[in-house]
């Protein structure tokens, strides 16, 4: 039952074989295995953790099909190549050593068929093959694009038929807004798919992802890019793109920097040509007065050392501080990555958070203390988080909010709260908040001379990564 792919020839054969067979399909698919073995791909770390799910989903006896959940930018396809990868080189399971990848461009497929009568004849030879076959894998890229095709019935029919063969098992990826519109409560997803989250790539991942890519692009331009300058540049594309970004984002970025390190006719790319793929930015940010990029360098720095310093650090990276900005708006920015690891929401959390929110003011007071420019957002958040501690959770002791329904008067903007108790309530936030307010300030006044120095650095450099400052001043902490 269970044939096994030996060899490189062997696969190409069975493209051979499976190609034919799919006809009007053929447009439409791509066997991975064998993509894999042409380009020698190494996909390396990345959503290394998502395949595993993947392999332990496969061998359940119920939802054992694939439902990638993730943000539009997020390349759900790179998931599905560590599949085959791991197939081609058996690092899978036996049971699965001589399986083919098939990925299905279902963009194409609806587009091009959206008014062809013979829809259901090619969707009905693509299953009629597959009955004829063992062992398959099929990844539907833009899975919402069938749901909402005018087609659809001829689709779900399709869909219906593929999970009644046996040893054929569906990868489907959508996006999470397209997720929560149309398959939230989708029985047929429910009764047989399970969900998997895929994640943005850390950044200390970034490098190994796209190392192939780099070394071709380097080879084209006759041109190469040190590993100090890749890191430049994928934490510059990380910032400009307030942290979701893609892969093909730092590709197309390190092309346009070779391009320009070409046309000042260098043999490696420098920071300058990176600095010139974001001109608009870095000119925004050169027509700064100095006491604004003051400001905002120790906003952001503010930000960055109450999380180094706070119950959050072992929960959350800051892995990019930049003063650098992103519109005319957003001066500077900090891009949080969560880890992979359980954060309990409890009341240490909570505090936690608010007193990041709240070191970037307290931060820049130390430079102007009539300036609350940029502020008012963290403000914002900082109140709301508080207004749940007091009325949700009861984190606040103060026995006079212990019976107040949460749901009536947040909710409900208070109307079920009298006079007299709202104004207890806001007079609690107000007193809770300034004694996070104090705590921060007596930290970041401790502190006062790193910080200067952290904030200098910042400006000079524009962009720094959340580990290089961590190199350079807490070393010793650490």
């Amino acid at each position: 039952m269970f044939k096994r792919i030996n060899t490189k020839n062997e696969n190409v054969i069975a493209q051979k074989e499976v190609m034919p067979h799919l006809k009007k399909f053929t447009n439409y698919c791509t066997i991975l295995n064998n993509e894999i073995i042409s380009n020698k791909e190494d996909l390396g770390i990345y959503q290394n953790y998502v395949s595993m799910d993947i392999w332990q989903i496969f061998r359940k006896r119920k939802c054992n099909n694939v439902l990638l959940v993730g943000n539009p930018e997020i390349s759900k396809m790179s998931v599905v190549r560590n599949i085959a990868k791991s197939i081609v080189r058996k690092e899978c399971l036996l049971i699965f050593n001589d399986y083919f990848v098939i990925s299905i461009d279902v963009y194409n497929l609806v587009t091009d068929n959206k008014y062809n009568d013979d829809i259901e004849e090619i969707l009905n030879i693509f299953r009629d093959f597959l009955k004829t076959k063992e062992n398959v894998i099929l990844f539907f890229d833009n899975f919402y694009k069938m749901i909402v095709s005018d087609q659809l019935d001829y689709y779900y029919n399709f869909l219906k038929s593929l999970l009644l063969i046996p040893n054929v098992y569906i990868i489907a990826s959508v996006s999470t807004a397209e997720f929560q519109e149309e398959f939230m409560n989708e029985k047929i997803i429910d009764r047989n798919f399970s969900i998997v989250e895929v994640k943005s790539p850390k950044i200390r991942e970034v490098k190994h992802i796209v190392k192939y890519k780099i070394k071709e692009l380097e080879e084209h331009h006759d041109i190469t890019i040190s590993d100090e300058i890749l890191d430049y540049l994928i934490i510059n594309v990380c910032s400009m793109q307030g942290g979701e970004y893609s892969m093909e984002d730092v590709i197309d970025t390190c092309d346009m920097a070779m391009v320009n390190a070409i046309d000042y006719e260098r043999n490696s790319v420098k920071k300058e040509d990176v600095n010139s793929v974001f001109k608009f930015n870095y000119d925004l940010y050169n027509t700064m007065e100095e006491k604004e990029k003051k400001i905002t360098a120790y906003h952001e720095i503010g930000h960055y050392f109450m999380n180094e310093y706070s119950y959050l650090k072992k929960y959350r990276n800051i892995a990019v501080v930049s003063v650098i900005p992103i519109t005319n708006g957003i001066l500077g920015a900090n891009v949080i990555e969560d880890e992979d690891i359980f954060c309990p929401s409890n009341k240490e959390f909570y505090d936690s958070y608010i007193d990041c929110l709240l070191a970037g003011k307290v931060a820049q007071k130390l430079v102007s203390a009539e300036d609350d420019d940029g502020c008012e957002e963290d403000m914002a958040n900082a109140r709301m988080i508080c207004k749940e501690m007091i009325l949700r959770y009861g984190m606040v002791n103060n026995r006079n909010f212990k019976n107040i329904s949460y749901y009536d008067n947040i909710k409900n903007e208070y109307e079920n709260m009298s006079q007299v108790m709202l104004e207890e309530y806001e007079k609690c936030l107000i007193d809770y908040i300034e004694a996070r307010y104090n705590r921060v300030k007596n930290l970041l006044n401790r502190n006062i001379e790193r910080i200067a120095k952290m904030a200098e650095y910042l400006m000079e450099n524009g962009i720094v990564s959340g580990y290089e400052l961590k190199q350079l001043f807490f070393k010793e902490d650490m």
